[in-house]
This record gives structure tokens, C-alpha cells and sequence, in this order.
């Protein structure tokens, strides 16, 4: 019997999966065939997934590591180090790969080259969502202190924007 669970509270209900947030049953007789690819390399629990290209994921970990995976072969191709505690949530405008911590930063990443650009700190505490407004000219980060902060992002330079 296969168990599966996720952040939406799923059930194992025999050859069906049940989530009851978004009140949809997916029902398969082989959830096994359903897999493509198991990327094994994190030494802590997996906390955010994205992708990023048909060819590419990174994953964020408990570990402090970012890992870049070729969803073809099922390697990792890149591990990107830097944060300081667990890595909580994604965002990705083109070859920017941005991630926040629990160590209170947003790192940008140059995705080709795994290089770290820019980190974005003085947040009160961790971060938990990043989202980019439409024409990724604009960054927002959350925090579990309570704040959202705006970054002025444009041409590889991140400028000062507003506390909400």
C-alpha cells in the first residue's frame, strides 16, 4: 500500500488519494508509474521544490543547501551554499533564483552559474514567501515576523524599496 502525504493534508485511501483542501480525488490502480525520478543528495528534510525549466528543479533544505536537478537523468548537477539555517521558499524571473531562509535572508542566485549576487537582509525573522509582481521589476518577501519588504530589482542590481 502506498502512503502519501503533503502540505494539503492528503489520505491514503487504498488506489486512491484524497485531498481534502482542494476537494479532489486523483485515483490510479499504479502510483508507482507515476514516478519519474527520485533525486536523493539532501542530509535534512526537503522544505521547497520549484521548477525551473522543463529540465531543472532545485530543492531547499533543512541543510542550508540548494540543489539544482536535472530532471532527466535525475542528478544533481549544482549544490548552491550560503544561508545559514533552513532554506523555506523560491522564486525564480529567468536566471534569477531567489531563496529565503530562516536565517532571516533572501539570497539572489545566478542560476547558470550558481553564483550568489546579492542578500537581502534585515528582516525581523524568517522568511516564508517570496513573489515577483508582474513585469519582475519588484520582489516581495515575507516574513514570520510579520513584515513584507519590496526590492527594487532591475539590470542584476537590487535598490531599496518599502516595509508594508
Amino acid at each position: 500500500m502506498m502512503m502519501a502525504l503533503c502540505g494539503f493534508g492528503a489520505l491514503n485511501l487504498g488506489n486512491s488519494l484524497t485531498l481534502p483542501s482542494l476537494r479532489m480525488v486523483i485515483r490510479t490502480k499504479e502510483w508507482a508509474s507515476l514516478q519519474v525520478h527520485s533525486f536523493t543528495g539532501h542530509t535534512e528534510a526537503v522544505r521547497c521544490v520549484l521548477f525551473t525549466g522543463d529540465s531543472t528543479v532545485v530543492s531547499g533544505s533543512k541543510d542550508t543547501a540548494l540543489r539544482v536537478w536535472d530532471t532527466g537523468s535525475g542528478a544533481c548537477v549544482r549544490t548552491l551554499n550560503g544561508h545559514a539555517d533552513t532554506i523555506l521558499c523560491l522564486a525564480l524571473r529567468d536566471n534569477l533564483l531567489v531563496s529565503g531562509s530562516n536565517d532571516t535572508t533572501v539570497r539572489i542566485w545566478d542560476l547558470p552559474s550558481g553564483q550568489c549576487l546579492h542578500v537581502l537582509q534585515n528582516h525581523p525573522s524568517y522568511i516564508t514567501v517570496l513573489g515577483f509582481n508582474e513585469d519582475y521589476t519588484l520582489l516581495a518577501t515575507g516574513s514570520g515576523g510579520g513584515v513584507i519588504k519590496i526590492w527594487r530589482i532591475g539590470d542584476g542590481l537590487v535598490g531599496p524599496g518599502c516595509q508594508l
